[in-house]
């Protein structure tokens, strides 16, 4: 398990830390990880990040890859086409972000819905 890389270009290093916060006080330049928690953050707080799935699991097999997916930042995947990963490219952030926005709030109304006992639309 990667848990979370965290590279500096100014630096030119490679630290690895294992929970989330090394990410925020960093100042990461790019983050490469295998956690759902790394990866929610990364998008957040708009870095350049990358994603390991296991092998022996699909995209859609995971939380992870559902959340890519729901953003469509699936090309964010670190696949077996490893030669053409530009660790440079910065993700869409615009697009994923309205659509995390428009996810928030309805998780919101729902909850709201279901705290004043109202019927589920």
């Amino acid at each position: 398990m990667i848990g979370l890389a965290v590279l500096r270009r100014d630096l030119d290093s490679l630290f690895l830390h294992g929970t989330v916060p090394p990410l925020l006080q960093s100042g990461a330049d790019y983050v490469i990880t295998d956690s759902f928690h790394c990866t929610a953050f990364s998008i957040i707080f708009k870095k350049k990040f990358w994603v390991k799935i296991a092998e022996c699991s699909e995209i859609s097999d995971s939380r992870v890859g559902n959340l890519l997916h729901l953003l469509h930042l699936e090309e964010r995947v670190i696949g077996k086409n490893l030669g053409k990963w530009d660790i440079d490219a910065m993700p869409k952030y615009e697009e994923a972000l309205d659509k995390l926005k428009k996810e928030i709030n309805f998780s919101k109304e729902f909850v709201n819905t279901i705290i004043k006992g109202e019927k589920i639309k």
